[in-house]
């Protein structure tokens, strides 16, 4: 059984998404090497849930709706049976860097596990392309706009030849 424990432990700690235990007096427990390489801080600097959320969520106003939103969450997921669903959250690194994440969770008797996906590359890669498809879409507008024009102008000479009698006769170069 100790054995298995190790193993399980191991199998956490080497996971490649942040995950971090906080017992039910909301004291962090563990958090693995994946949590603490992403957002910086050691369990020293974040004994409890309360000191988690101020340094994570260092806006007020901010943090106040993430805790309601996560509270709600929680409480929600307990009465339903099942795990807390993913949503997307910005989580302000020890280096003060900001990192977008989905943070999901499970409540367990004794502790709540907490997960983190990263995702902030994803979201940098959805806006670089948002923006591109935007200058693509104001490109196609500006083309259809000087094609607009060129036509209108061709129509307009074309009246102006039509009833001013003048004709053009193209002759194909090949067939003479």
């Amino acid at each position: 059984v100790q054995q298995s424990a190790e193993r399980l432990h191991q199998v956490i700690r080497l996971l490649p998404m942040p995950i971090s235990l906080a017992d039910l007096d909301d004291r962090i427990v563990y958090a693995n090497d994946s949590f603490i390489e992403v957002f910086g801080y050691s369990r020293a600097e974040i004994p409890t849930l309360a000191d988690w959320f101020v340094r994570a969520y260092p806006d007020p106003d901010y943090r106040q709706h993430v805790m309601s939103v996560w509270r709600d969450e929680w409480e929600q997921a307990g009465r339903d049976g099942r795990a807390v669903r993913a949503l997307r959250y910005r989580v302000t690194c020890k280096d003060g860097s900001v990192r977008t994440v989905e943070l999901s969770g499970m409540q367990t008797d004794a502790l709540n596990i907490a997960v983190f996906n990263d995702i902030t590359e994803r979201t940098q890669a959805e806006h670089e392309l948002a923006r591109h498809r935007e200058q693509l879409e104001d490109l196609v507008q500006l083309r259809t706009a000087e094609l607009q024009a060129s036509n209108r102008q061709r129509e307009e000479i074309q009246f102006a030849m039509d009833h001013a009698g003048i004709a053009i006769l193209r002759i194909d170069a090949d067939s003479g």
